[in-house]
């Protein structure tokens, strides 16, 4: 019967911002409270902006990885304000493996991509695509 080998669930949280001027490194796995303290972030900023829209509606927004990609999206579109705020949980649910402003470096389609990326690999359901 096969174990169970921890180290060989998932992927290494490798990123690459070298073609931009950034650093390139591994991102620690992030904890529970990490990821639980980013999806919460997120849904809250998503709530936020989504209040002012004449379409507004709280129980659509139910799945944590529609909530950041629809701010993701937004970001554009959002104030400075927000795009700090996403910038911080995102540094912080990598464990500072690089820093906002080399996040901020990024041009918007790279950035928009590293983002959804992220949020694929550490969404709390659905693992499928961290897994080897």
């Amino acid at each position: 019967m096969a174990g169970f080998n921890a180290g060989a669930v998932v992927e290494a949280l490798d990123f690459d911002f070298t073609a931009f001027g950034g650093p390139k490194g591994t991102i620690p796995e992030p904890s529970n409270k990490q990821v639980k303290v980013f999806f919460n972030r997120v849904r809250d900023m998503s709530l936020e902006m989504r209040r002012s829209s004449k379409d507004f509606d709280e129980e659509a927004l139910v799945d944590d990885a529609e909530v950041a990609a629809s701010v993701l999206s937004a970001l554009d579109e959002s104030s400075e304000q927000y795009n700090g705020e996403m910038y911080n949980s995102v540094t912080m649910v990598c464990s500072n493996a690089f820093s906002r402003e080399d996040l901020e470096n990024l041009p918007y389609r790279v950035q928009n991509a590293f983002m959804t990326w992220l949020v694929e690999q550490i969404r709390p359901e659905g693992s499928t695509p961290a897994t080897k």
